[in-house]
């Protein structure tokens, strides 16, 4: 008698996990389901979006010309060094340094020696 109520009970457990599992599978495979016809869904809104579209092409077209803009600074970096380089050696030429001269540019000269009075200070405090 222990054995036949130890049978039922174990065939009672064993019926209610595969119908647990039956159940468990069908909910699995409906929200699989879902999921799927959310994802074409979403898919197909977004496949014939202009908005989207025209986004990502704005985009595109701001990287391109942000990577344009980049390379016009640096060239524009490049020559005023050159043109300042240049400057300098024709101040160098003209009067043997770099010191300008005072009755053909009064303000560039003042700038020298207002420059040059600083640093012998910084040199002398620091």
């Amino acid at each position: 008698m222990l054995l036949t109520v130890i049978s039922a009970s174990a065939l009672f457990v064993s019926t209610c996990a595969a119908a647990y599992a039956y159940f468990a599978l069908r909910e699995s495979r409906q929200s699989n389901e879902w999921c799927q016809s959310a994802f074409e869904y979403v898919q197909h809104e977004n496949k014939g979006s202009k908005t989207l579209r025209q986004l990502t092409d704005i985009e595109a077209t701001l990287t391109e010309h942000e990577d344009s803009l980049v390379a016009v600074q640096s060239t524009l970096k490049k020559l005023r060094s050159r043109i300042g380089m240049r400057e300098l050696r024709a101040r160098k030429d003209a009067n043997g340094s770099d010191i300008p001269d005072a009755k053909e540019d009064p303000a560039a000269w003042k700038a020298y020696m207002r420059k040059k009075i600083h640093l012998d200070k910084v040199g002398k405090d620091g």
